[in-house]
């Protein structure tokens, strides 16, 4: 069964920190490991899901966003 985007979009921002100290690849990877569907289709779900929230400012990112290993993000909230 494949989860909700907003449970999707729950874990991405959890696992994100207020600071630039997340790439991409550790989020992508992380949850994408953890989603019960199958193949490379849900890391590159996740990592749509972190673009999607940082379009809508929820995150913030730094670098080429595309590219997993290099590109970071945070919480848009410090507060968060």
């Amino acid at each position: 069964m494949m989860i909700s985007d907003d449970e999707l979009d729950r874990r991405i921002l959890e696992l994100a920190h207020p600071t630039f100290s997340r790439k991409v690849f550790r989020i992508v990877t992380e949850i994408g490991q953890s989603l019960p569907e199958g193949g490379e289709a849900k890391y590159h779900r996740v990592r749509d899901r972190v673009l999607a929230l940082v379009a809508e400012g929820k995150m913030i990112g730094e670098r080429d966003l595309t590219d997993w290993k290099f590109g970071e993000v945070r919480r848009g909230d410090p507060a968060g």
